[in-house]
């Protein structure tokens, strides 16, 4: 079959061309290999301009005897907080210091936020609390766990977060 246009029609040759060979790439299978996707674009320094990464995401959802209990605090690496309290109404956006946002994060870590695993026990009327830490950058790796009861090793985090919590603005 031939798929050339003729001479006389030499102002649309190029276009046709490019025409035909789209339609034909198309509808050929491609080779199915194993290879990497290929990397995305470098991401220089200006691709991360505003300093809100997450730092800290702790979680408490449960049942008391005393009724429900859900509460919500996200600390961000600009010192931007957010606390919601269900059981207390408490819901609100506050700030604090960077500085004080990442001494957070650093207590937590030195706590063994960045290593400690699931407490294997439930626990009645105990609500779950779940604690989530983050490096603080842009491209970071986190690190969750869950506990019932505030034994320890989990009094120290758990210590760490309500002092954190009580000084809020």
């Amino acid at each position: 079959m031939n798929l050339s246009l003729p001479a006389r029609f030499p102002w649309i040759a190029a276009p046709a061309a490019l025409l035909l060979a789209a339609v034909v790439s198309a509808r050929v299978p491609h080779a199915v290999t194993n290879a990497a996707p290929a990397a995305g674009p470098a991401q220089g320094t200006a691709c991360n301009v505003w300093n809100h990464e997450p730092l800290v995401a702790f979680d408490v959802t449960g049942a008391t005897l005393a009724g429900p209990l859900d509460e919500s605090l996200i600390v961000y690496s600009d010192g931007t907080v957010k606390h919601f309290s269900q059981s207390q109404g408490i819901s609100k956006v506050t700030f604090v210091t960077p500085f004080q946002a990442r001494t957070l994060a650093a207590d937590l870590a030195n706590a063994g936020a960045f290593t400690l695993c699931d407490q294997p026990l439930a626990g009645s009327d105990i609500p779950l609390q779940t604690l989530t830490v983050f490096r603080g950058v842009q491209n970071a790796t986190a690190h969750t766990f869950n506990w019932w009861s505030d034994d320890a090793p989990y009094d120290v985090p758990h210590q760490i977060l309500a002092s954190f919590i009580a000084q809020l603005p």
